[in-house]
């Protein structure tokens, strides 16, 4: 207890220095945590932005932007196949259900998204809930009649009109098409960046984008769900052996963008523990330049009847009593700090990332008091062989 009460002392008469100290090891443990946290909820999203898509089929090209454009809705799609193409994916007896889309236009920044009803009849196979259920309203029924997603219905609501743009993004926009579309329902939140869009009839795609009569239809993008595992894989060899279109699994996808997206994060985290053992540094440099001033101090204190031990331990305590408050404050803003990014990146994506407490945050709190303790060491051990009286 006198370790401890002489070390809260010394920290509190030098209140600027340790306050620096505090928020070095806390911004350096604050780091850490945000990239450990937004990793795991990030991958967490983007498998749940990724369940509704089983198989996924277009035009030929990179799956990635197949990928991004119809799961993520960040890129531009690739191009289109044949409807009857299309047709004839769903009457294969290994297709369980078969819903086709439509993209490449926007209404003022916001995607449109061609699609039949039977993408509302889309459920997930676990709960057995639908992935887009009406909030307010009814689904389209009419050619020219739309629905909002929750995200997109902060800008039209229901009873409100559109119009249209050829081009699938905002900073590159095509030409207005005359026809107006009319809001009818508003769906629930599904936690993916479908709540961006809105859905129109796919009748109305091709009434917009056909020049020619007798010009054959076409769908950007077929969403299969195979009746079995070994269904998948079969289609999926035999579509990308066809010239026509190719065929990427939501799953093995996601994984492929996880891989790029693990470059990213290994040298965030190499930057993360670079920071933690600057911040060990810190309380290194701290430790020792106070013990060089305070042998005067040390020497009173040994000549007064105070152990050896307990100086020791004095300086050690110091060191940790500092390392210990840092990984608080460090381990609290670095939840805020996450919390905000991911409520940024929703905001910007309908992405959800939701950050939550992961055990390995007991290793980094563990780490830097390991870290601490090592830094403190040497001035501790200082104060221990410190001879008395050639500093009285």
């Amino acid at each position: 207890m006198l370790a401890l009460r002489v070390a809260l002392q010394n920290l509190s008469f030098r209140p600027v220095l340790t306050a620096v100290t505090l928020v070095v090891v806390g911004l350096a443990v604050a780091q850490a945590i945000v990239v450990l946290l937004l990793a795991r909820a990030v991958e967490n999203g983007l498998v749940r932005a990724s369940r509704p898509f089983d198989l996924l089929v277009g035009a030929k090209g990179s799956p990635t932007q197949l990928i991004m454009s119809t799961i993520l809705l960040r890129e531009a799609p690739i191009g289109n196949i044949p409807l009857a193409y299309f047709d004839k994916l769903r009457r294969d007896p290994r297709v369980a259900s078969a819903v086709p889309l439509a993209l490449g236009d926007n209404a003022y920044g916001t995607p449109l998204l061609g699609a039949g009803l039977a993408l509302f009849a889309l459920s997930d196979p676990t709960t057995q809930q639908p992935y887009l259920a009406l909030a307010q309203g009814r689904l389209f029924a009419q050619t020219f009649e739309a629905v909002a997603g929750s995200q997109a219905a902060r800008r039209w609501q229901i009873g409100e009109t559109f119009s249209s743009q050829h081009g699938f993004l905002q900073d590159a926009p095509g030409p207005v098409h005359t026809a107006s579309y009319t809001i009818v329902g508003v769906l629930r939140p599904s936690d993916t960046p479908l709540d961006r869009a809105l859905f129109v009839p796919l009748d109305s795609y091709w009434h917009l984008h056909e020049t020619d009569e007798a010009a054959e239809r076409q769908v950007t993008v077929a969403m299969l769900r195979p009746t079995g595992l070994t269904e998948a894989y079969q289609l999926y060899q035999e579509i990308n052996r066809d010239t026509v279109a190719q065929a990427v699994l939501a799953g093995q996808g996601m994984l492929r963008l996880f891989n790029l997206l693990g470059q990213g994060e290994t040298v965030l985290r190499l930057v993360a523990w670079l920071a933690l053992v600057m911040g060990a540094a810190t309380v290194f440099l701290v430790s020792y330049a106070v013990g060089a001033q305070r042998r005067r101090e040390t020497a009173i204190l040994r000549a007064l009847g105070t152990g050896r031990w307990t100086v020791f331990t004095v300086g050690l305590t110091e060191a940790l009593i500092t390392a210990l408050v840092g990984v608080v404050l460090g381990v609290m803003s670095g939840h805020v700090m996450a919390w905000y990014i991911a409520w940024k990146v929703h905001e910007a994506s309908a992405l959800a990332i939701r950050p939550g407490f992961v055990p390995a945050e007991w290793g980094i709190g563990a780490a830097v008091l390991l870290l601490a303790a090592a830094a403190g060491l040497l001035p501790a051990v200082q104060s221990y062989r410190q001879d008395v009286a050639s500093h009285l």
